[in-house]
């Protein structure tokens, strides 16, 4: 067993190392490459957007076929592929179009990697052990982020590739990773109804988006904030790095949190801590405050990638968790960062970051919100699908 769990801590330290080379500095790299702040929110906004269209017919197909491994292996070498040509071409049509294939290939990697994850766990009886897990992912962001930070001006120009070869790494080791077991298959017809016969869930996702919007809006965007009060390469780098340093406790310690609260409890405490980091922004003009405040950025990641994913991973039956992930996340980290990325770029060249931080205050104040009448009327539903069964 623990040699099989190491693989899957290998594969959120790969993945989520690859990502740490790439996401806070994608912004960036646009912009290296004459992209407007315009143009910059639409590369990254409307791949994320049209990969909210795939993300869930990717899971879905691997559900119904029990082709979850399979399909993450193929997502792995087909993001790395366009990663490696984003530096092939030049112009605002070229990136976007690079743009979308990379957003919609790499969707459904954390979702099918997640799937295999839980399934693996609960098949031992530990699936409130996700956290230490995912931790390593934190562990490699960090020393990614920080490394490509503080040598941003040499490895700007490379950084795709860095990406794109981590990802040939992670497709080579999801090979290894054991497969869920066999399950009881679900019909098309019963996946496409998920939702809709949960409109409780759909409150709940609802609230989740509009809270992660700002939340992923601000990786790829904290680097140019930075940047913006002349703040040293080493410096945005640390800042960066520290978010996934400072994850790595909270993760560690969530099996024992989940073991003493509810995960209800432990997600709605992140998410209402949210608004907090958007004012704390607003309000710096010295660039070396941003680092302490990056302690509420990765309490928001823990909430919303580790505890949300195992609520949601609770809500639905077994035979759909790559589904079920599926959908989280392209909650998550698809419709809420594409409209926060639109909105951001938008709002950034016309009136500056700080407005950024402003309006993203008022977003996760109704985000939270939202959430909270959602799970109260999910934990509702619960009781009383426990009174029919009793």
């Amino acid at each position: 067993m623990r040699n099989r769990q190491q693989r899957f801590s290998a594969f959120y330290f790969l993945y989520y190392g690859a990502s740490g080379f790439l996401l806070p500095y994608m912004a960036t790299y646009f912009e290296s490459r004459g992209l407007s702040g315009t143009e910059v929110g639409l590369a990254l906004g409307l791949g994320s957007l049209i990969s909210i269209f795939a993300q869930p017919l990717w899971s879905l197909l691997s559900d119904v076929y029990h082709l979850r491994r399979s399909a993450l292996a193929f997502a792995c070498l087909a993001t790395a592929a366009f990663s490696f040509i984003f530096q092939a071409g030049q112009g605002f049509a070229w990136i976007l179009t690079l743009s979308i294939g990379f957003y919609i290939t790499r969707a459904p990697i954390l979702p099918l990697g997640n799937a295999l994850t839980f399934g693996y766990l609960e098949r031992y009886g530990k699936r409130e052990h996700y956290g230490p897990l995912r931790g390593w992912g934190s562990l490699g962001y960090a020393l990614s982020s920080l490394l490509a930070g503080s040598f941003l001006g040499t490895l700007l120009p490379h950084v795709p590739a860095i990406h794109g070869g981590v990802l040939l790494v992670l497709a080579a080791l999801v090979t290894r990773l054991p497969d869920t077991p066999s399950e009881v298959s679900g019909g098309w017809l019963e996946g496409l109804r998920l939702l809709p016969e949960r409109p409780a869930l759909v409150v709940f996702l609802l609230g989740v988006a509009l809270v992660s919007a700002p939340v992923m809006t601000a990786v790829s965007y904290l680097a140019v904030f930075m940047e913006d009060l002349s703040a040293p390469g080493w410096l945005i780098g640390l800042t960066i790095s520290s978010q996934a340093f400072l994850e790595i406790p909270f993760m560690q310690i969530t099996p024992r949190l989940i073991a003493r609260f509810r995960t209800q409890t432990l997600l709605m405490i992140g998410l209402a801590l949210t608004p907090v980091r958007w004012l704390l922004l607003a309000l710096i003009h010295d660039p070396v405050f941003v680092l302490p405040a990056q302690i509420l950025h990765s309490t928001a990641i823990v909430s919303l990638l580790v505890i949300g994913a195992s609520l949601m991973d609770e809500q639905l039956p077994p035979r759909w968790r790559a589904t079920g992930q599926g959908l989280y996340l392209m909650v998550v980290m698809g419709l809420g960062p594409s409209l926060g990325l639109l909105a951001a770029g938008a709002i950034y060249e016309r009136l500056g970051m700080r407005m950024v931080w402003t309006s993203f205050i008022f977003v996760a104040l109704l985000g939270t919100l939202i959430a909270a009448i959602g799970l109260q009327r999910l934990t509702k539903s619960a009781a009383a699908d426990a009174l029919v069964k009793a």
